[in-house]
């Protein structure tokens, strides 16, 4: 097997977009490989699956209000190569997802001042790399 460049090794984690009005959920990973279900349990009949690297770090959806929390929360216990993908992600009043999470696993001796990360605008949606349910 032919290995890509900035392809990740382990089970990627996935965004699920339905509505605009409804929170967003993640899937895929060691905790629903399958992709029917959201990583809290919510049914994902009828939602588009997207790459998280197309949705998660970019502008725009970086506010904690548009995502499942309880999605976010039990990412805790994914990969740090996926849980990474998801730093930006602000929290109200405890940082960032990175500051709250990824710190915690890379933390030394002294504490590091964080920054949130500066990166570019979502790709238009023709760009994203939909997948389809196995």
């Amino acid at each position: 097997m032919v290995k890509l460049k900035n392809e990740l090794t382990g089970p990627r984690v996935f965004v699920a977009l339905g509505n605009q009005n409804e929170k967003i959920h993640l899937t895929g990973g060691y905790a629903k490989p399958e992709k029917n279900k959201s990583i809290c349990g919510t049914d994902l009949a009828g939602k588009t699956i997207v790459d998280a690297r197309d949705i998660a770090p970019r502008e725009g959806y970086q506010d904690s209000k548009l995502w499942c929390l309880r999605c976010l929360h039990l990412l805790s216990y994914e990969a740090l190569d996926q849980i990474i993908l998801f730093s930006s992600v602000s929290m109200e009043k405890v940082g960032t997802y990175g500051a709250v999470v990824v710190i915690e696993h890379l933390e030394r001796p002294r504490k590091y001042k964080t920054h949130p990360f500066n990166l570019t605008p979502v790709p238009e949606k023709s760009e994203w790399r939909i997948f389809e349910r196995d």
